[in-house]
C-alpha cells in the first residue's frame, strides 16, 4: 500500500523547512564572519532630523533614537553568535510544533484521534503534550535507522529541553527561572538534559542568560529531523499500512535552497515585490 501523501507532505514540509533553518544560520554566521563591521553602518537605517543621533520607523506615528554604532557593537564576537542561536532554536521549536500538530490532526480527520495516558489528544493540546505522545508513537518504530530508534530516549530529551529554552526565550526575555525545571516532562523514559548554567540560577537566584553555541543548534536540529524521520515512518507504518521507510535517495530528493526556503511557488515576481512600496499602509 502506498504512503498517504497527505501525511508525506506533513512531513517533507517540516523536513524541508528545518533545513531551512540550519541553511539560514550556516549562512549568516558565515556572513558576519566575514562582513567588515566598519561598513555596516551605512546600510543600517537613519531616519533621524536630528544630527548625530540616529533613529529607525518604530510606530506609524514616531520613529525610535538610537545609534548605530551601538547596535554595532551589540554584535560583535561573540553576541551575534549568541542571539543568532537563539533565533534558530526558536525556529526549530516551532516547525516540530507544527509537525506534530497536523499529523494528529491529519489521523483525527481518518478516525485515528491520539491518546496520552488514556487521554484523548485535541488541537488545544500543549506541545509538552505533543512530544510525549510523539515519543511513545516512535518507540513503536521498526524500520528505519535502527541507531536513531536506540537513542530516543537521549534525542527527546534534547526536544523537550529546546521546548524549554525556547518558551523562556519567548516569554522570560531568554532568562532562566524556576519553569525551566518544573515544566520539563516528568517521565523516567526520556533522559533530562540540563543546562549548564542552570545550576548558577539554582545557586544564586540571580538572572543567568541563556547562552547556546554552535553545537548545540547542530544537535539541536539533528535531534528533531532524526525524530521527524522516525515519527514519519512509524505513522505511514501503522495507520496506512506501508511500510517502506523514507529515503532521500529512493525518492530523489537533493537539497534545493529555494524549495526548502519557498515552497513550491513561483519567484518571478521577487524583484518587483522587494522594490514596490509597501502594501502594508495606514
Amino acid at each position: 500500500m502506498g504512503r498517504d501523501m497527505e501525511t508525506r507532505t506533513i512531513f517533507e514540509v517540516a523536513d524541508d523547512s528545518l533545513q531551512g533553518v540550519l541553511g539560514y544560520h550556516f549562512y549568516v554566521m558565515a556572513l558576519h564572519q566575514s562582513v567588515d563591521p566598519n561598513r555596516i553602518e551605512t546600510y543600517l537605517p537613519n531616519t533621524s532630523r536630528v544630527a548625530r543621533v540616529d533613529a529607525f520607523p518604530h510606530t506609524f506615528s514616531w520613529d525610535r533614537y538610537y545609534l548605530r554604532k551601538d547596535l554595532i557593537l551589540a554584535f560583535m564576537p561573540p553576541f551575534f553568535e549568541l542571539y543568532q542561536s537563539r533565533v534558530s532554536i526558536t525556529a526549530i521549536a516551532s516547525v516540530f510544533d507544527d509537525a506534530l500538530t497536523k499529523f494528529m490532526g491529519r489521523l483525527r480527520s481518518l478516525g485515528y484521534p491520539q491518546q496520552l495516558n488514556g487521554r484523548k489528544l485535541e488541537d488545544h493540546s500543549s506541545y509538552k503534550e505533543r512530544i510525549e505522545w510523539a515519543f511513545y508513537e516512535s518507540k513503536k518504530c521498526t524500520v528505519g535507522d535502527l541507531k536513531a530508534i536506540a537513542r530516543l530516549s537521549k534525542t527527546f530529551g534534547i526536544i523537550d529541553e529546546v521546548r524549554l529554552l525556547r518558551n523562556l526565550i519567548m516569554h522570560n526575555h531568554g532568562i532562566f527561572d524556576k519553569g525551566y525545571e518544573n515544566g520539563a516532562i516528568k517521565s523516567k523514559d526520556i533522559e533530562r538534559v540540563v543546562h549548564p548554567d542552570y545550576k548558577k540560577f539554582k545557586d544564586t537566584g540571580k538572572g543567568v542568560a541563556i547562552i547556546l553555541n554552535y553545537a548545540d543548534i547542530i544537535n539541536s536540529s539533528r535531534a528533531h529531523i532524526e525524530v521527524l524521520h522516525m515519527l514519519h515512518n512509524q505513522i505511514q507504518k501503522a495507520f496506512f499500512n506501508h511500510p517502506e521507510p523514507y529515503d532521500y535517495e529512493k525518492e530523489n530528493k537533493i537539497i534545493m535552497w529555494n524549495s526548502v526556503f519557498w515552497g513550491d511557488t513561483e519567484l518571478g515576481n521577487v524583484r518587483e515585490a522587494i522594490t514596490r512600496d509597501s502594501y502594508l499602509k495606514i
